[in-house]
Formats: C-alpha cells, sequence, structure tokens
C-alpha cells in the first residue's frame, strides 16, 4: 500500500519568491542594452552601429543609465535601455534593478574566443541551438543532456537541510518548466495560462474521492503504470488545494491583458494567498515565446519589450501594495543572445546575451559581469557572424540566489555541478546581488551606574599599538600571514591589509568613489604618505586580486615616454633593464623605492595598445592573473578610476639583520685559595 504523503509543516522561517521570466527564442538582448557614450578607450557604440548595420538602435531611441557603480568596471560610463523598456531604467535607477552583462552557458570559464575554437576548455553541448540552449540556460549543468532544473535542484537543498528545511513550492504559468524539477522534489503545479480565475480542477472529485483513493493507494507493478498513478493522486490533490489557496486572492494593481500579463496577474495572487498556503520559498515560471528574430526585427522586439515592460510594471507595483516586494526578486532569461551581424531582415542565434534581475533588495543600479571592450570583428570576444562569447556564466548569478534562498555552503555542488570550475572571482555571491536586510533595532539599554572617580590621568603613548610597516609584523612579531594589522602610515597609525610574500609585506588602503585619477600627475584621495600601489611580486598579485577583484586593476605605475617599451620582447617587469628604463612607479613618492614592479614573466602587448607617457597602467577587463602575471591594458588616458587601492608601497631590498646576541657574561672570580 502506498503511504499517504506527509505534507511538509511550515518552519516558520521568512518567504521568498523567484520568479523566473523565460524569453523563448533567443531574445535580441544586444538591443535591450546598448553601450551609448563616456567610453573610456574607444567608441564602442559606433562599433556597435558598424556591425549591426539595419538593426542599429538609434541613439535618441535609447534611455541613459549611468554604469560607475558597477560590480565590474565597464567599458562605458554611460549605456542605453531600448525605448520601449522604460520600467527597467526606472528599476535601475531607483536601484531596484541590476543588469548581468554579456552572461550565457558555460561548462568551464573562458578567456577569450580562442579557448572556443581551439577547443582548450569543455563548452555547453549543440550550442546555438533553441532547445539544447534552453535546457542548459534551466539546468545550468551545460554539458549534461539529461540534467535537473537549477530552482528544482534548489528546493530539494533546501528540504534536505540539517536542522529543519524549508516548505517549498513550484509553480508554473506557462506549462512544463524544465528550471523546476529535480528528482526528489514534488512536481510543480502547473497554472492554465489564462490565470487563476481559469484554473481547471476536476469538477465531480468530491463525488469519486473515495473512488479514486482506492484506485491509487496501492503501488503498481509496471513503473509507467505506477508513475501514472502517483501523479493522477497527487495532482487531484494538489490542484484542489491550490484553488482553494487563492481564494481572496484579489489584486490592487489592475494587470494587462496579454500573455505575460495574465501570467504575473496568477503569480501575484499565488504570493498573495502565501499565509493561507503557509509558503516559505516559492519559484514561479513563466515565458514569452516569438523572440526568434530571423526576421521583421524592430517590429518583433519593439511589440515584445511593450508587453514585459507593462506586465513587470504592474507585477512590481502590485507587489509593492502587498509590502512583499523585499522578498521577491525577478530573473529575466533566454537561452542565448543573438547574433550582431544582420541576416538582412534580422539576427540569427548567438552565444553570450544582455539579461536582467529585479527585485526590492537587489544591489540594483549596477552591472553585474563585463560588456565587451570591443566589438570589432577581429576583437577577443567576437566569432564568426557576430556572436559573442560569455565574459559571466549562469553559475555566477545562481549561486548568489541559492544562497539568497537560503542554501547551505555544504549543498552548494549539488545546486551547481560546475561550480568548481570558476574562481570565487568568477562568482557573485548573496552579498554582491543582494542588499542585506535592516538588523532590527535593538532596545534601548539602561542607564548605566555612575562611574567611579576617575583614576589621575596618564599621559597616552603617542600611538596605539603598532608596528611601523608590515614587514615589522613579519621580520619583529613573527605575524607573515595576510590579515589586517595596524602600521604607521604618514603620521598617523591605520589599520591596513598586509600582504605578505615572504617576510617582505605590502599595505593596501582600498578607496572607493574617490576623486578621478587618469594619470601619476592627478590628484587622488589616498591617505597622506600614500600613493597608487605598486605590485611588487607575483605572489603579491595574486593574493590582492583575490582579495579585491577589479579595484586591484590599476596600479602605479606609468611609462616616461609615449610607446610600450619593450612590452612585445620583454618580460614586463623591472628586472629587465630595457622595461626599467620604460616604465617607472611612484614608489619613490611616498619614500619608497621605485623598483621593483612587477606586471608579467612573460612579454605582452595589447594589439592595439596605444601607450601615452604618464598615463597610469592597468590590467585589461579580464584583469585576473593568470600563471605569468598580469595582461596589460593601454593607457591613452582614456580611463578614469575613482575606486582604487593606495599603500605606502614600503620595500625592503633585504631582511633586516638579526638582533645582536646578548655580551657574554663575566666568568665567575676564582676561590680564594
Amino acid at each position: 500500500v502506498r503511504p499517504e504523503k506527509i505534507e511538509d509543516a511550515p518552519t516558520g522561517k521568512p518567504y521568498q519568491a523567484l520568479v523566473y521570466i523565460f524569453l523563448n527564442g533567443g531574445a535580441d538582448s544586444y538591443n535591450t542594452i546598448v553601450p551609448l557614450e563616456n567610453c573610456h578607450t574607444r567608441d564602442l557604440y559606433n562599433e556597435y552601429a558598424m556591425l549591426r548595420t539595419d538593426l542599429t538602435m538609434p541613439i535618441g531611441d535609447l534611455l541613459p543609465i549611468d554604469t560607475n557603480r558597477s560590480f565590474h568596471r565597464q567599458p562605458c560610463a554611460t549605456f542605453g535601455v531600448h525605448e520601449d523598456f522604460p520600467i527597467l531604467k526606472q528599476m535601475y535607477d531607483e536601484g531596484d534593478a541590476a543588469v548581468l552583462a554579456n552572461i550565457g552557458p558555460m561548462v568551464e570559464p573562458l578567456d577569450d574566443k580562442y579557448d572556443y575554437l581551439m577547443r582548450r576548455v569543455m563548452v555547453p553541448f549543440s550550442l546555438f541551438a533553441h532547445n539544447a540552449q534552453q535546457q542548459n540556460t534551466q539546468t545550468v549543468h551545460a554539458q549534461e543532456m539529461d540534467a535537473s532544473g537549477v530552482l528544482g535542484r534548489i528546493f530539494a537543498a533546501l528540504e534536505a537541510q540539517a536542522g529543519g528545511g524549508y516548505k517549498t513550492a513550484g509553480y508554473s504559468v506557462s506549462g512544463n518548466a524544465m528550471v523546476l524539477g529535480a528528482p526528489g522534489t514534488a512536481e510543480p503545479t502547473i497554472v492554465g495560462n489564462n490565470g487563476a480565475a481559469n484554473l481547471e480542477m476536476y469538477r465531480h472529485y468530491d463525488t469519486y474521492r473515495n473512488q479514486i483513493n482506492e484506485m491509487t493507494k496501492s503501488y503498481s507493478a509496471g513503473v509507467f503504470a505506477d508513475t501514472h498513478t502517483q501523479h493522477l493522486k497527487s495532482s487531484l490533490e494538489g490542484i484542489e488545494k491550490f484553488a482553494q489557496g487563492l481564494q481572496g486572492g484579489e489584486l490592487s494593481v489592475t494587470f494587462p491583458n496579454t500573455g505575460l500579463g495574465r501570467q504575473l496577474a496568477t503569480i501575484a495572487r499565488v504570493i498573495k494567498s502565501r499565509s493561507y498556503i503557509k509558503a516559505e520559498r516559492d519559484a514561479f515560471f513563466c515565458q514569452l515565446g516569438g523572440f526568434d528574430s530571423h526576421g521583421d526585427f524592430f517590429r518583433t522586439i519593439s511589440m515584445k519589450f511593450t508587453e514585459i515592460n507593462d506586465a513587470v510594471a504592474a507585477f512590481a507595483a502590485e507587489m509593492k501594495e502587498q509590502g512583499i516586494w523585499d522578498n521577491v526578486a525577478i530573473v529575466q532569461a533566454s537561452e542565448f543572445g543573438r547574433t550582431m551581424v544582420s541576416n538582412g531582415r534580422g539576427s540569427d542565434h548567438g552565444w553570450g546575451g544582455m539579461h536582467w534581475i529585479a527585485g526590492g533588495r537587489i544591489n540594483g543600479g549596477k552591472f553585474f559581469g563585463r560588456y565587451p571592450e570591443s566589438l570589432l570583428t577581429d576583437s577577443e570576444l567576437m566569432l564568426s557572424r557576430g556572436r559573442i562569447v560569455p565574459t559571466t556564466s549562469w553559475e555566477a548569478l545562481w549561486q548568489a540566489i541559492a544562497q539568497w534562498m537560503g542554501v547551505e555552503d555544504q549543498q552548494m555542488h549539488n545546486v551547481l555541478p560546475n561550480l568548481h570550475h570558476f574562481s570565487a572571482r568568477q562568482l557573485f555571491s548573496q552579498s554582491d546581488i543582494f542588499v542585506p536586510e535592516p538588523s532590527p533595532s535593538p532596545p534601548p539599554p539602561p542607564p548605566p551606574p555612575p562611574p567611579p572617580p576617575a583614576p589621575p590621568a596618564v599621559p597616552p603613548p603617542p600611538f596605539a599599538p603598532h608596528q611601523n610597516s608590515c614587514n615589522e609584523w613579519c621580520t619583529i612579531k613573527g605575524i607573515c600571514e595576510d590579515a589586517e594589522l595596524p602600521v604607521l602610515v604618514g603620521s598617523s597609525v591605520r589599520n591596513v591589509q598586509c600582504v605578505f610574500d615572504g617576510w617582505r609585506g605590502l599595505d593596501i588602503i582600498p578607496v572607493e568613489n574617490g576623486l578621478q585619477t587618469r594619470r601619476y600627475t592627478d590628484p587622488n584621495s589616498c591617505p597622506q604618505g600614500t600613493n597608487i600601489w605598486v605590485p611588487r611580486t607575483h605572489t603579491m598579485i595574486e593574493a590582492i586580486f583575490a582579495r579585491y577583484g577589479s579595484k586591484a586593476s590599476l596600479v602605479g605605475i606609468y611609462g616616461r615616454n609615449d610607446g610600450c617599451g619593450g612590452c612585445g620582447t620583454h618580460a614586463m617587469n623591472s628586472d629587465e633593464p630595457e622595461q626599467a628604463a620604460h616604465w617607472t612607479s611612484v614608489g619613490n613618492e611616498t619614500g619608497a623605492p621605485a623598483e621593483p614592479w612587477f606586471m608579467r614573466v612573460e612579454p605582452f602587448r595589447e594589439p592595439a595598445g596605444d601607450y601615452e607617457a604618464g598615463c597610469w597602467l592597468h590590467a585589461t577587463q579580464f584583469g585576473e592573473p593568470d600563471k605569468y602575471g598580469l595582461r596589460l591594458n593601454d593607457g591613452r588616458c582614456n580611463y578614469l578610476f575613482s575606486s582604487y587601492l593606495c599603500s605606502t608601497n614600503r620595500w625592503a631590498p633585504s631582511p633586516p639583520p638579526p638582533p645582536s646576541p646578548p655580551p657574554p657574561s663575566p666568568p665567575p672570580p676564582s676561590p680564594p685559595p
């Protein structure tokens, strides 16, 4: 006899919901969000227009958004949102939406197109095919042809967690949803396409309830018959309970009578009934089709963006009316972006694309991921016909979402099987994507008792306990591991991050939203006694980039003359005399040596580099260190930096001598004769 299903009891955890909007057909998202102006090194809008030709969005039809607060630095300070999508600009400007730049399915990270062309890494199966990439985008397990859905795996992890899991439920308002399915989790509830008002129920279930229970209470001998029997009973009971739960789910906002409008209205009703259903973690799948824009391009995307805009605007307004907007996140995805090159009437299947995430606790007004630095046909991310290699994987986003929904770290590799291929710098965390909930204010403490009489004043020491440098923390105190430590900076003691290579340490002080600087003679916001950090060794570069990411990309090195010196023939470090003669550092401006400085152990020159004397050197957009060091970006003073790392840049050529041994004790007096 089949055991009765015991419904999961709620655990009292606060409610959260993820709404997944899938744009079926491959949305041409590179016309959703377009580079506009204030670009750092090149006119990226002009490159976009040259590539897209008859598919180009006119500048006047784009709604400007600012990228200066982005998680990753973007090639332009101003991008434009499609004119038929003003709600995205509004939510972005209000801090409720963020852009996911050049994101797409991956198995392993790709540095450039040559990783794909030369098969240096694994890539998703059947790239550029609708069905395969729909599956890969919704499963986030892109090398497996029978993978389960990423939201289904999140639910399985939430239900299995030690110490009491979560009460979870998945809902699709657009048929079967691959993203919601996973072994060991309940089947998602499928709601009719016309919304909850037309929810289909078996009208005679009450009449035949006993007979159906008799038919379904025992296991069947055949696997297909047993599966059918199990789903028959769970579906009838589930849809009945779900319909009862929607009673009283009237909405405050009028939704548009469109396909997506009706779907989001249904989702809003389920969310409004959360207390009755006793939900804790819900996930919803809805989709809009018709994005396969091989022809009739502008009419297609204009109509689709208008439908998305109106439906999302109504949904966000309803969530705010319900007071639940802070507990809801919307993720928009599509199986791939499209080719930047026109086919004469539209665009064809691509790879990376531009997507977005929204909600009341989203760390919005930012880009996450990196838009390509160049859109030239021979640039490092451009495949044939304008297919763009993605620079960010879906794993990066889903790690943050899984953490936000409550998945514990020990479960994360079950949720994201390819996670081990990506470094921490290539992923996003909950604290990156989401703003933390404000802590409740504690009750005021009782008034303290009157203090005892103060002892006689003792003059304070000139400084708090400290060492003069990070080096001294290692050589004197024996602390030689990276840590935050107090050192003397200028005329005061500051807590700095000490980064060590052996006994040598480099102090680091981060600056956010400081004075903008493009050349070494510009003022910057580094504290007194410091300047832009100078990389001294490969080991220090790896440690500092691991901790600070793209904030470390500006380095305190500049050229004395135009050009790249011996970049193409000599290693990029001060041990090479030709490089030391051409390049120098700002170390001596804080009383430290200008050398050594280190960028790379082999030659490297950016293919389009046009290095200008006095401009800061910095790493490329793929600036994470590789086994050789950092890849250089050209310094034509087109880049403005407002967030950077500062340092005293102290460096000792050799360790201090060991302390002298104490003088020998005098011999004891001779005994009397």
